[in-house]
This record gives C-alpha cells, structure tokens and sequence, in this order.
C-alpha cells in the first residue's frame, strides 16, 4: 500500500508542477527566438516527353492488371518509343533495349477508370532512369530506388513486357 501511495504522490507532484508554457499546446520557443524559415517550393516540373508518349501508340491491345505496380489496384497500357518498338514487340530473355528507348506505363485506377501515374523508363548511357509521373504530367520526386530494385530481376534489359499470352504490337502500331 505505501509503495502504490508513494508512486500516486510522484505522479501528482510531476502534475501540479509549473511549466514556463502557461498551459498546453503553448509553444517552448522564446519569444523572439529565431525560427527556421519555410523551404522554399521546388518548381513544378511538367514531363517534356509527356505530349510525345501519349502520341505513341499502346503496345498492348487491351489495357491488363498490372500485378507489379500496387496488387491490381492498376490498369496499364504500355507504349514505346518508336526507335525501341521493334525491340520491344521482341522482347525475350537476354534482350538488350536501344539507347534512348523510353518506356511509358500509363496507369488508370481499376475501378473508377481514372487516370493514374505514369511510370516511365528511359535508356540513357546504357543505364535506365526511372520517373514517376502525375496524370497531369508533373514529374513527382522521390526515391524511386524500389523501381529500380525490382526491375533488376527482369529477365530482359530490365524489363518485364507484357503479360504472357498477350503479344506486343510491332511497328507504329497503324497495323491492327
């Protein structure tokens, strides 16, 4: 009994005690202090090939599930820069994309048929840089460390293509 007295007397204690603050919520910093000041806003930064890639035909016929991009949640349709689809309706194990390939995922939700993100590709210096575009075409920043992590066990140049049994359209995509 004393020890449970002792430990409710240290709890009050601690409560009544006087708090340079006044009351709660009230900030710690002196007035006066120096503050840190807001970061500035980065530029909105639109994607320069966005107007081309929805130019280019989708690859695919049908817009597919994507089972890599958020479980589903995701409908895509891929399209290719015209120097890569060749290179890409080819697409096998061992495959190597041309440089300057850009590869576009155009996203849409599953269920509510809107826009998504746009996951994009480029093949620049042998290497592939990944971004991660808004609907409306603004570059979002952000680690994109996972996309490349991932696209690392692709069997081809990093690249995964299209679902099997589906078969990418060649060429520019005027043929059926």
């Amino acid at each position: 009994m004393r020890a449970r007295s002792l430990i409710v007397g240290v709890a009050l204690a601690g409560c009544a005690s006087s708090t340079t603050h006044g009351y709660p919520g009230a900030s710690v910093v002196a007035e006066g202090a120096p503050t840190r000041r807001a970061a500035k806003p980065r530029p909105v930064v639109r994607w320069s090939a966005l107007d081309d890639a929805e130019s280019w035909p989708s690859v695919n016929d049908e817009p597919f599930t994507s089972r890599g991009h958020a479980g589903g949640r995701w409908t895509l349709s891929v399209r290719v820069s015209p120097n890569a689809r060749e290179a890409y309706a080819a697409l096998r194990p061992g495959a190597v994309m041309p440089e300057g390939a850009v590869i576009a995922a155009f996203h849409q939700d599953a269920t509510r048929g809107k826009p998504g993100p746009i996951y994009v590709m480029e093949k620049k210096g042998g290497d592939w840089r990944f971004s991660r575009v808004r609907a409306d075409g603004r570059v979002q920043e952000g680690s994109v460390a996972l996309c490349a992590r991932c696209h690392a066990e692709a069997v081809a140049d990093h690249l995964f293509g299209l679902p099997r049994g589906e078969s990418p359209k060649a060429g520019d995509g005027s043929n059926p």
